[in-house]
């Protein structure tokens, strides 16, 4: 079971790097359209929150909690310069984070490894 866990988190890494991408081509559209709903952007950072929390990866997690939270506030109505400053911010955080991503960063490998 342990080399599965472990298995698991080394995986993860790799998708984090693909679910970013695919962050950064919602993020695009979102700067193209920042009155479009952003639906696909919270869902992908919604997606990205949980699985990142259940693998262990809480800084993580935690951006894109922060970062769905600016989002959902802000639908329904337009999104103030304010709105997008924030949205950028931690998107920039998540994408560095994600950058120097390792297996070792995360609390459930820590405790299996």
């Amino acid at each position: 079971m342990r080399d599965k866990i472990l298995d698991l988190v080394t995986r993860h890494c790799a998708t984090l790097r693909v679910e970013a991408a695919e962050i950064d081509a919602a993020m695009a559209d979102l700067a193209r359209d920042p009155s479009g709903t952003g639906s696909d952007l919270v869902g992908r950072v919604h997606k990205l929150k949980g699985s990142s929390g259940s693998i262990g990866f809480t800084e993580i997690s935690e951006l894109c909690r922060q970062m769905e939270e600016i989002l959902r506030a802000a639908q329904g109505r337009p999104r103030t310069e304010a709105d997008l400053t924030e949205i950028r911010a931690r998107h920039a955080m998540l994408r560095d984070r994600i950058a120097g991503i390792a297996p070792e960063h995360s609390t459930l490998y820590k405790r299996f490894a």
